[in-house]
């Protein structure tokens, strides 16, 4: 006695759904990861001015400090007051002595925290300290 085999074709096709769901989640992370990326760049209207250059100095290591316009310093992913700068930036000064600070401060940030930073540089040694700018005419 044999058994009797089947006449019907296998079917030979790949369910595609788990692939579409996976491609939608990929997008969806995708998405999701560069909307948090920009959210964390905090949005500073930085102060005009009619004098502004863009120099590139080569060697210089060069620390970028954000001040928003409630006076707090952004810096590695972190806010610090004025007075606590001082530690990690000496700090900084000492793996390089080739070391320039530039405060990019909100034009909305009282000028007085500014030149608290500022002086926070000077006393970690650093003595090449400038403040960002826009160039007067540049919307960006």
């Amino acid at each position: 006695m044999h058994a009797a085999r089947s006449t019907r074709p296998r079917s030979t096709s790949a369910n595609i759904t788990p692939l579409v769901d996976m491609s939608f989640l990929l997008i969806t992370f995708f998405v999701m990861t560069l909307r948090l990326g920009a959210s964390q760049e905090k949005d500073l209207e930085l102060p005009k001015a009619d004098q502004a250059n863009t120099r590139h100095e080569s060697q210089l290591h060069i620390v970028t400090l954000d001040v928003n316009q409630h006076g707090l310093v952004q810096w590695g992913g972190r806010e610090w007051s004025a007075a606590e700068l001082v530690g990690p930036l000496t700090e900084r000064r000492g793996e390089n002595e080739n070391i320039k600070v530039v405060v990019r401060a909100d034009a909305r940030s009282p000028f007085d925290q500014v030149q608290r930073v500022m002086a926070s540089a000077a006393q970690a040694g650093i003595s090449k300290v400038s403040i960002a700018a826009l160039k007067l005419g540049d919307d960006s």
